[in-house]
């Protein structure tokens, strides 16, 4: 069998087995049937990498908890400030409808409201009435878990505008 360009081939270098074959565009390619040293990744190198993952798994851990954390607290502190300041414009519409101080005393008598959803409870504190007219009067709301009413969870205050006694 004569070469292409005029040279004897040489036994074992073209279309043998191990050998080296030509491609359609002249280059030498690797016989397919000799196995290849780089198939894929190792046992090891899988494993390597696993541990990496692990390790900056529970490095992150913490910082995800937290983030849990801060979200439940600021979901309860909008709810209870939500009902404080429900609380507080309930205060509003009473001395709006008379315009008195015993309004807003017998408003403070009904105002311990409870959030069924959240479990909150809003308590309203009226300070005394003014000796002169029209004056303020302090309003208060404090809101506290009806699990442990020693924890505020949000305090609002205003003043309102009486007209009389």
């Amino acid at each position: 069998m004569r070469h292409p360009r005029g040279r004897t081939p040489r036994p074992g270098r073209l279309g043998r087995p191990g050998g080296a074959v030509r491609t359609a565009g002249g280059c030498r390619a690797r016989d397919a049937r000799r196995p290849s040293t780089d198939a894929g990744f190792s046992m090891v190198e899988i494993i390597v990498a696993m541990f990496v993952l692990a390790l900056m798994s529970i490095g992150l851990l913490p910082m995800l908890l937290g983030a849990v954390r801060t979200t439940q607290s600021n979901r309860e502190l909008a709810a209870a400030t939500t009902l404080a300041g429900a609380s507080l414009d309930d205060a509003r519409q009473a001395a709006e409808l008379s315009s008195t101080c015993a309004a807003l005393t017998t408003w403070k008598t009904e105002v311990t409201t409870s959030d069924p959803v959240d479990g909150n409870v809003a308590e309203a504190t009226v300070g005394r009435c003014p000796t002169s007219f029209p004056g303020t009067i302090d309003v208060s709301v404090r809101v506290y878990p009806q699990t442990d009413p020693d924890r505020t969870l949000a305090a609002l205050s205003t003043k309102i505008v009486v007209d009389s006694t």
